[in-house]
């Protein structure tokens, strides 16, 4: 036998032993969480892990979110994380069009999911709101801070499924006190409060 014929059989070799049997590999179990038959989407309890301000690029300050499942089967599993930004931005979709989201449009999305997952007011170091014409006032960095601070451990029901990137998103939100048709919190449950 060739001096490198028998190398490459005591590599081999070695090899072998250092490899784990396919059927003995332990298998991690999966992080995520069931979002439904053809991923239609799942009702789950989640709660608020983090809450961070940031921006993008462009300068336009964002809030990022980060949950975990509060209660059931699958409690303390990650949920979804998501991102509310503000100022309105212009893009291009996979498909080739153009769209818009307004300002008014993002700083609506965060209202309606500041409001479900957080009843009792915020105490905002600014002046927000709306004037009579619709516009928002006080939207901006410090107000998105203010909301990251309380928002953490607050409770609220969300549809999670998977976008088309891979990752879980959540949408249809819902409050504690008002839940979508059918969904039960478990009995020890208990909504958030300051």
């Amino acid at each position: 036998m060739s001096p490198m014929v028998a190398t490459k059989e005591k590599e081999r070799q070695m090899v072998q032993q250092d490899v784990t049997d396919f059927y003995d590999v332990e298998v991690q179990s999966e992080e995520g969480i069931p979002t439904g038959i053809k991923n239609k989407g799942i009702f789950y309890h989640l709660a608020v892990t983090e809450g961070e301000v940031g921006s993008w690029d462009d300068g336009r300050v964002r809030l990022d979110i980060k949950t975990e499942v509060a209660s059931g089967e699958y409690a303390g599993k990650y949920g979804p994380r998501k991102t509310f930004s503000l100022g309105g931005y212009e893009g291009t979709g996979r498909n080739g069009r153009p769209f818009t989201v307004s300002a008014t449009a993002q700083a609506d999305a965060l209202v309606q999911f500041v409001r479900a997952a957080h009843p009792a007011r915020i105490s905002f170091t600014q002046p927000v709101g709306k004037t009579a014409t619709g516009d928002y006032v006080g939207m901006d960095e410090n107000t998105l801070a203010d909301i990251a601070e309380a928002i953490v451990g607050a409770e609220f029901i969300a549809k999670v499924r998977t976008d088309a990137k891979g990752y879980l998103a959540w949408s249809h939100v819902h409050s504690l006190s008002a839940p979508p048709v059918g969904f039960e919190l478990e009995a020890g449950a208990t909504a958030f409060t300051l």
